[in-house]
């Protein structure tokens, strides 16, 4: 491990190539409000070398803040970027790291607690490990932590982010970054099974309804998914999905998705042929009548073939009869099981282009799409993303998002790929 004296060298460098950077990005005739950066960093004798690592973080800290804050503001210069790469306790030493060279689940759960510490949250220190980590991972850190401190890692996430949102020097804006992070990191921090029932729940609550949430989880997974939320949402709520399900939706909405749940769907890739033909032939002369027990009983695969020869003989497409035929959650519905059968990286590209479209951001959806995909497909849907919106996800994040909820969601995205 490096001592002291290597760190403090290291952080020295890069609260130079910051400040290099927040003067470059002055002197390009940038019309916005002064950003105040004080750098005073104590070097006499008289502080400790931990005192002054201490400072400096801080002096980092701020300075990274400035150079965020600049870049928010629609400044059109050219890109400055600052490597930040400065071993600290937050990265795990050899001795940490496992002999099959992945992250050490006790000093990830150590590292987390030493974030709580002290006067406030040390929130860039939570995402630098979480974000990191698979759904393994993550388990393993919570087995770890509730050993080491005898309490749950996501009781104590949860009560240090309130503790993070009470602290609002920002405004509103800043309150609503803080409550997007939190609600990122905890639905993060869930098994996917428990997550998706979770999202489910939340979504048929009466005071936080959201059908349009509800509908795209359901609709989205495949039947073994939906097989396995469904004894998480009856072990979570003590209801059974059908059920909640029936009482918050109704007509042909509410009889796809109960279908959807009930329905032991074939989850085959071969299909018949004389069966996808006799379907579309069904679906082109009875319309709305047949989309229930269609779109419900068949696999993805049939179904995309079936879309497939509609559109051959009939020589328009399937998703323009849907939408043509009905209407409201019904047709989300439906174009949610036709786009997921057909290519779901395409329809969840289309997702995130929706919430980011226009004034103002749909967080809620922003958040659920890039958590639950996280780690299924999304390489796919960034490929998807970029081919139909000529600008790349993580573009489109970055210029939606700020502070840590974007260095959340990007983290979990990923890099632009080459």
């Amino acid at each position: 491990m490096e001592n002291v004296m290597e760190r403090l060298k290291k952080m020295e460098n890069v609260m130079a190539t910051l400040s290099n950077a927040l003067d470059e990005m002055h002197t390009q005739s940038i019309h916005t409000k002064a950003v105040k950066v004080t750098c005073i960093v104590p070097t006499s004798e008289a502080h400790s070398k931990e005192e002054r690592l201490e400072k400096m973080a801080n002096v980092m800290a701020t300075l990274r803040n400035a150079l965020d804050k600049m870049h928010t503001q629609s400044i059109h210069t050219k890109d400055v970027s600052a490597t930040c790469n400065v071993p600290t306790s937050e990265a795990p030493s050899k001795e940490e790291i496992s002999a099959h060279g992945a992250p050490n689940p006790k000093q990830d759960a150590i590292h987390l607690n030493s974030a709580f510490k002290g006067t406030g949250l040390n929130l860039g220190k939570v995402i630098s490990i979480l974000a990191n980590r698979d759904t393994t991972q993550r388990r393993l850190i919570q087995q770890e932590y509730r050993l080491l401190y005898s309490e749950e890692l996501n009781d104590r996430l949860s009560q240090e982010l309130d503790w993070n949102l009470s602290w609002n020097l920002g405004g509103n804006i800043n309150a609503i970054l803080k409550k997007n992070v939190k609600s990122a990191i905890l639905l993060w921090m869930l098994d996917p099974v428990e997550r998706d029932a979770t999202i489910v729940g939340k979504a048929l609550t009466l005071t936080t309804l959201n059908l349009d949430a509800a509908t795209e989880v359901i609709c989205s997974r495949t039947p073994s998914q939906v097989r396995l939320f469904k004894e998480a949402y009856f072990k979570k709520y003590g209801t059974q999905l059908d059920s909640d399900i029936s009482s918050r939706t109704k007509g042909n909405h509410k009889k796809l998705l109960v279908a959807c749940v009930n329905v032991a769907r074939d989850e085959e890739t071969e299909v018949d042929p004389k069966m996808v033909e006799e379907d579309a032939k069904k679906l082109f002369k009875d319309g709305e009548k047949t989309f229930v027990r269609i779109f419900s009983e068949r696999s993805w695969a049939h179904l995309a073939a079936v879309a497939s020869s509609y559109h051959r003989t009939y020589g328009n497409s399937l998703e323009k009869a849907v939408k043509k035929e009905t209407s409201g959650h019904f047709k989300h519905a439906l174009l949610t099981l036709l786009g997921c059968a057909m290519n779901p990286a395409e329809y969840f590209a289309k997702v995130l282009y929706k919430a980011m479209e226009g004034f103002g951001t749909t967080d809620s959806t922003l958040i659920r799409v890039v958590v639950t995909r996280a780690e299924i497909d999304m390489m796919h849907i960034k490929e998807e993303y970029s081919k139909k919106y000529k600008k790349s996800l993580q573009d489109a994040i970055h210029s939606e998002t700020s502070g840590d909820y974007r260095t959340f969601l990007l983290s979990l995205v990923g890099p632009v790929e080459p």
